[in-house]
């Protein structure tokens, strides 16, 4: 007995309606973190927003493997059947459509992802600004420049004493030769 439609048709049906809620729900909480997200710790925020996106990102490749599980059952499936090739093109417009919703998702998840490592990196940057223009660490770099200098300055005299002392050492040896009895 040869069946009309393929076997998984209800199954697709069913996760088509399964994904299109996840997203919706995926939205919402994504919206409702976004909207009440706390000012004060942003970058602690931000970090653990970015550990839950990280996450989705997993859910979303984990349904892409069951996508594609599923796909290559129908396609198996379809190689038993006589008319192959319309239930191949049935089966390859499903994986297509549900490709375009995952790709949908995850357009909006790399968004957001780049938004806040931007933020993140932004904040870090702000951070060192202010470091920076600090009047503390000022007079410290200030200090340990001017130190700096200063060794500098006597590494060149011990240098310089050096090199001096090697030309007197000179000096003095061939005065020591000239008046030595022998």
């Amino acid at each position: 007995m040869v069946p009309d439609q393929p076997i998984f048709t209800n199954l697709h049906y069913n996760s088509v309606n399964w994904l299109g809620s996840v997203h919706k729900l995926w939205l919402l909480t994504s919206l409702l973190v976004w909207c009440f997200a706390p000012v004060v710790n942003a970058s602690q925020s931000l970090q653990n927003e970015l550990l839950t996106l990280d996450q989705i990102q997993e859910k979303i490749d984990l349904k892409r493997d069951w996508m594609k599980y599923r796909y290559d059952m129908e396609f198996q499936t379809c190689q038993d059947l006589f008319f192959t090739t319309s239930c191949t093109t049935k089966a390859k417009k499903q994986l297509q459509k549900e490709e375009k919703d995952l790709f949908d998702q995850e357009n909006l998840l790399h968004t957001r992802q780049r938004d806040i490592k931007k933020a993140l990196k932004d904040e870090a940057e702000q951070l060192r600004i202010a470091e920076r223009a600090d009047p503390k660490q000022v007079q410290i770099r200030a200090n340990n420049r001017a130190s700096f200098e200063e060794k500098q300055r006597e590494k060149a005299l011990r240098e310089a004493d050096v090199e001096e002392r090697r030309k007197e050492a000179a000096k003095r040896a061939q005065e020591n030769r000239n008046t030595s009895p022998f």
